[in-house]
């Protein structure tokens, strides 16, 4: 069986700290990891794990039935998952940097957002802690919006 394999340049100042960046030793500690870009939270496993029931409930939220229900009892829907007090409370605040924090993965929290009224756009500016307005103006790019 045929087998491919690749290589990635990375230049010699930083290959340790993706070593650092990318070690079994990191995920056993649980910290959160920081490839050096500021604001930036990498979707790892430990992520991945914290936000399992947050991104379940907002994956649910793609059926009708669901989105109604989540409407009328938010807090009565949220009990039907095991999101931590702190998720249910980001939730409830609209703090989408929160539920990234809390291991959210937008493309999850995108349909929760979409139930209650909120874009992309808007989960952007509020996560950059812009106004809508000024979030805007920083979309530049002919025919992005």
């Amino acid at each position: 069986m045929p087998t491919t394999s690749f290589s990635i340049l990375v230049p010699p100042e930083c290959q340790t700290d993706i070593r650092e960046n990318n070690s079994a030793e990191r995920m056993q500690r649980g910290a959160i990891a920081d490839w050096g870009i500021p604001g930036t939270y990498i979707f790892d496993l430990r992520l991945s794990r914290q936000g399992y029931a947050l991104n379940k409930m907002c994956k649910s939220l793609t059926e009708p039935g669901n989105r109604a229900a989540f409407k009328l009892d938010e807090d009565a829907y949220m009990a039907g998952y095991a999101l931590s007090d702190e998720q249910k409370q980001a939730v409830r605040d609209r703090d989408w940097l929160r539920m990234t924090r809390l291991g959210g993965n937008l493309f999850f929290f995108l349909k929760l957002g979409a139930t209650i009224g909120y874009d992309l756009y808007r989960i952007g500016a509020q996560m950059r802690g812009q106004t809508y307005d000024a979030f805007m103006a920083t979309r530049t790019v002919p025919g992005a919006v």
